[in-house]
């Protein structure tokens, strides 16, 4: 819309009425020669000119550090050379999975039924296996824990879903290195 556009000075009053005019309905002619319909022609050109702004990268060029960021926290920043982003990752995710079992907070398990109890059971266990190794070591080791009432144990649990995500943060990190979109 014609009101949108912000300018300084005298211009923003010319745009105004211009778009108080465009409105009424009168004729193209009479506001053509507008600093307003020269930039809309300016960017719509630019548009059609740009098919392919940047070429896309290689999976191999980021999928190793996205991979082994999955399994191992922080572990694609260190493929990278990151070094201290990606210790403090590790430590970040260790120390919130951590507590979340200290808490004795309880793994999602896969359940079917209506469906928010689908995505919020399912969301979970994909979010749990998102801790990577941390995850894949507790099951192994023979960790369950009933869902039981209590708040201590719902923030358990609440903590070991958080330990995935922030994995998953630590994961689109490693993507957007090995890429270069980020330093």
């Amino acid at each position: 819309m014609l009101s949108q556009v912000v300018s300084e000075g005298n211009e923003n009053l010319k745009i105004r009425s211009l778009a108080v005019t465009a409105r009424i309905g009168l004729p193209l002619r009479f506001w053509k020669d507008t600093p307003f319909y020269l930039r809309y022609n300016e960017v719509k050109t630019m548009a059609e000119s740009q098919t392919n702004p940047e070429p896309s990268v290689p999976i191999s060029a980021w999928l190793p550090a996205v991979a082994l960021s999955w399994i191992i926290p922080g572990g694609g920043h260190f493929l990278l050379k990151q070094y201290g982003r990606g210790a403090i990752l590790m430590g970040s995710v260790l120390l919130t999975f951590l507590l979340g079992l200290l808490m004795r907070g309880a793994f999602f398990e896969p359940q079917s039924g209506d469906l928010l109890t689908t995505l919020i059971y399912w969301g979970g266990y994909f979010a749990d296996m998102c801790s990577g190794i941390f995850y894949f070591l507790a099951v192994w080791m023979g960790y369950t824990q009933p869902d039981v009432a209590g708040h201590v144990h719902d923030y358990g649990t609440k903590f070991l879903v958080g330990a995935g995500l922030m994995n998953v943060l630590a994961m689109v990190d490693a993507f957007e290195i090995a890429t270069k979109k980020k330093s």
